[in-house]
């Protein structure tokens, strides 16, 4: 996967995280991962379900990462306190490839 498209995955992961609403929903889905296609005409709803699926995915890819490669993540998406004393970048790199692949294992393109 290409940083481009992790990096998607990521901003919608973001979004998910901060919508309240959302946010206990996302974790029970994120344990199971079960793709859900819901049979709607509505692409909204469409597209929605699929946005749910990739944020749980990327949830659980994230929650597998080394501790300072998902302390990165959550600082740069989440603006959560960055505590290290190292510079964020090359974390945040690394954790965006990580993330990738975890992504990739769980088919999510």
């Amino acid at each position: 996967m290409t940083p481009e498209r992790a990096d998607v995955h990521l901003k919608n992961w973001a979004a998910w995280m901060r919508a309240d609403r959302r946010h206990a929903h996302l974790r029970v889905q994120a344990g199971s991962l079960e793709t859900r296609y819901k049979h709607s005409t509505d692409f909204e709803e469409m597209t929605e379900a699929m946005d749910l699926t990739a944020a749980a995915a990327t949830y659980a890819a994230i929650a597998d990462l080394p501790e300072l490669c998902f302390s990165a993540i959550h600082a740069w998406y989440l603006d959560e306190l960055w505590t290290s004393n190292l510079l964020i970048t090359p974390y945040y790199e690394q954790a965006r490839d990580l993330v990738g692949a975890g992504l990739q294992r769980r088919g999510i393109l």
